[in-house]
């Protein structure tokens, strides 16, 4: 009897595996997901790996592992070992009823400014006896951007503070050609270039149009990456750093500011170079991508940067200029720019001291 028993449970087995083994992949489906797109360096956010099971048979065992970036620091218990090239691999093993899905979160945070892409997933489905297993990727990519930190310089935000109120006060000074409130009549001090003709036909008086003054400052942010020195990419990290401040300056203080750089950026946002007029989170946070997917090389000199700008009308109050290093080439143009603007024009370096200038 007992024999029997044996024999019975053998022949199961056997058909089980054979069941197994002729099962394939085909209804199983894995995909991996983060949580979040832009983080902060350190922030933890999670890896989602997705396995479902469509069909009506059992997987008695799935294992899946994911190729991370080597700098990714995995919190929780995952298992984690050293890859065979750079990186590290996090593993796991499951098994899925029929009709079922499960997500296998896996907690990462990042040091670094950078872009980390995600792409290695690769599950393996055993047999029933565990004798082998067919192993099977997918070809899905997801990426992460980490935004630079803010620049700790005790003294960024005082040198920003009073530009900020040399700008605010200037703007009261003069007229703005553009903005008109209204017209009034003609008292003989006003210049014949603001007399409205088409209105003094209709009063039958000279009539003269009534400028407002700038309602608002509005600022350019102008970010250089061009660096030959041997800690260049020391100091155009920095570069990054005074960019956020700056920009999140900006967004506390409630001045609109456009954004323009040399910095080249990997991914979706590679021709990322001018982000135009505008406040808010939305723009805030787009700035902080490309800053984020920057590679720290540049895509044209300063110079051609700085004459870009200078022929670019738009209704500026100021320009601040962050730059790696003062480079006396590019000095004729900063003076252009500080002449277009009333001399409201500030240098950052990645210095330690930041000069306004």
């Amino acid at each position: 009897m007992t024999i029997l028993f044996l024999v019975f449970l053998a022949a199961l087995a056997l058909l089980l595996q054979r069941s197994a083994q002729n099962r394939g992949t085909d209804s199983l489906t894995v995909r991996h997901r983060l949580s979040d797109v832009l983080v902060e360096p350190d922030q933890p956010f999670r890896l989602i790996i997705s396995l479902e099971n469509r069909s009506r048979h059992f997987f008695p065992f799935l294992r899946w592992s994911e190729h991370l970036p080597g700098e990714a620091e995995v919190q929780g218990e995952s298992q984690v070992s050293d890859a065979l090239r750079e990186g590290k691999v996090v593993s796991g093993t499951t098994w899925l009823k029929p009709r079922q899905g499960l997500e296998k979160p896996v907690t990462l945070s990042l040091p670094r400014r950078g872009r980390y892409l995600f792409r290695e997933l690769s599950v393996s489905r055993g047999d029933f006896l565990g004798l082998q297993e067919e192993r099977f990727s997918c070809s899905d990519i997801c990426e992460v951007v980490v935004m630079p930190r803010e620049a700790a310089d005790p003294q960024l935000d005082q040198v920003l503070g009073g530009f900020l109120g040399d700008v605010s006060v200037r703007r009261f000074l003069f007229e703005d050609p553009v903005l008109t409130l209204g017209f009034r009549e003609y008292t003989g001090r006003e210049p014949m270039k603001n007399i409205s003709w088409t209105q003094s036909a209709r009063a039958g008086q000279l009539m003269v149009k009534n400028f407002d003054y700038t309602a608002e400052p509005s600022l350019s942010i102008v970010l250089n990456v061009e660096c030959s020195q041997e800690d260049g990419v020391q100091r155009i990290e920095q570069c990054f750093r005074l960019a956020r401040t700056v920009c999140r300056k900006m967004e506390d203080q409630g001045v609109s500011y456009d954004f323009h750089t040399n910095a080249q950026t990997l991914g979706e946002l590679a021709s990322w170079r001018y982000v135009s007029q505008g406040l808010g989170p939305r723009h805030f946070y787009g700035i902080l991508e490309g800053l984020g997917r920057a590679d720290g090389t540049a895509a044209c000199s300063c110079q051609e940067l700085l004459e870009g700008i200078a022929r670019t009308p738009g209704p500026r109050t100021g320009v601040i200029f962050i730059t790696p290093v003062r480079d006396p080439a590019a000095g004729q143009w900063t003076a252009r720019l500080a002449d277009l603007f009333g001399g409201q024009l500030l240098t950052l370096t990645a210095d330690p001291e930041v000069t306004p200038c």
